[in-house]
């Protein structure tokens, strides 16, 4: 392969074809890889014969750091009388590493909320536990964990 930027790599998924059949290239870039656009040559040989394919590659500069929160379980259902758990990560992007905060917020008066492990660092998973009233009157429905560090927000809608 040629025509591949500075910081770049490439690899092929299988790294060989036999007969006839296809392979998944995949290029991995990183912060030093310069943007702009790139011509990639592919040459496959074999049996005495070459074949070469060009392909484009984009490359756009890495977006500022900042998180987003994620949770494997968003549509738990919080039950009157009953804790219900809600696992939340941080997930870093653009190399984001301060801590986050957490807080619940849209929670009816008979439930309450306790988050466990926060701050949380990107990477980490915090705890919340949502507690409704044994004779609440509804169910909490739609709430959310908001997560605030330095001037960024992420907001996670949970039920």
């Amino acid at each position: 392969m040629t025509g591949l930027p500075p910081g770049a790599r490439a690899h092929f998924l299988p790294p060989r074809v036999t007969g006839s059949g296809t392979a998944l290239l995949t290029v991995d870039t990183t912060a030093s890889t310069p943007p702009g656009l790139y011509t990639l040559t592919v040459r496959g040989t074999g049996a005495g014969q070459s074949h070469e394919a060009t392909v484009t590659l984009r490359t756009q500069p890495p977006g500022p750091p900042s998180f987003s929160l994620r949770t494997l379980d968003p549509s738990r259902s919080a039950a009157a009388g009953f804790d219900t758990r809600y696992d939340i990560g941080v997930v870093s992007t653009g190399g984001f590493a301060a801590p986050v905060t957490l807080d619940v917020i849209g929670l009816p008066a008979d439930a309450t909320a306790t988050v466990i492990g926060s701050p949380v660092v990107p990477g980490a998973t915090a705890h919340v536990v949502v507690t409704v009233s044994a004779n609440a009157s509804q169910t909490p429905g739609t709430f959310a964990v908001v997560g605030t560090s330095l001037n960024l927000r992420d907001v996670l809608p949970l039920a």
